[in-house]
């Protein structure tokens, strides 16, 4: 019999893996664990405190939401209850004042979060240097060949948080190289992709070029 009691770590091997034991002594092994206690990791403990609660948690260990059929994340554990009130009464208020706002301040609000973590990235990420976006496998081919009629194209051209595919000064004209993905299975362009245009062409007052790919 084993004298260390202690669990399997991961990748380690089960000594009674592929050896055939009789009735007898599955039965003498039964009969040894009863009562004893075996140590188990914090995790393996918080899964079974859970289970018999009926708490339901993912892989990670996170609490599911509700719509995945757990109880919701308890964010407000340890807090008193004054300070539960003013934090859900503050939640409220943003959301109220969201809801206020008409579509231009809410236009202008999200240019400025996609400006902001631009620049963001650019200081901690990138130690100053500037932000430049995967190019299309198709892309520098075709601009190439567009300029030849539009002159200079300059290429991901930052516009109100956006990065445009190609932007020529003179000619006023935006350039869009779209793969497959900026469409839906209809081949529709996606919502996300007509309102991002809609906003440069009215930041730039420009003609707008898409070339589907």
């Amino acid at each position: 019999m084993v004298e260390n009691s202690s669990h399997f770590k991961k990748g380690m091997i089960p000594w009674n893996k592929g050896r055939a034991m009789s009735e007898n002594t599955k039965e003498k092994l039964r009969k040894n664990m009863i009562g004893r206690k075996l140590p188990h990791t914090s995790e393996w403990n918080k899964k079974v405190g859970d289970a018999q609660r009926g708490i339901k948690r993912g892989p990670n260990l996170k609490l599911l939401s509700k719509e995945k059929g757990g109880q919701g994340k308890a964010w407000n554990i340890g807090l008193t209850k004054e300070t539960d009130e003013r934090v859900k009464e503050s939640g409220k208020n943003i959301s109220n004042s969201w809801n206020n706002k008409t579509e231009i301040e809410r236009i202008l609000h999200k240019r400025k979060l996609r400006e902001s973590k631009i620049k963001y990235v650019e200081k901690q990420k990138l130690d100053g240097m500037p932000l430049y976006p995967t190019v299309g496998i198709n892309e520098k081919e075709i601009l190439d060949k567009l300029e030849k009629k539009h002159g200079t194209i300059q290429r991901q051209y930052r516009i109100v948080g956006y990065f445009l595919d190609g932007y020529s000064e003179n000619t006023n004209t935006a350039f869009e190289v779209d793969e497959y993905h900026h469409f839906d299975n209809e081949g529709n362009l996606s919502e996300y992709d007509i309102k991002r245009q809609r906003e440069i062409e009215n930041e730039l007052q420009c003609e707008f070029i898409r070339i589907k790919t």
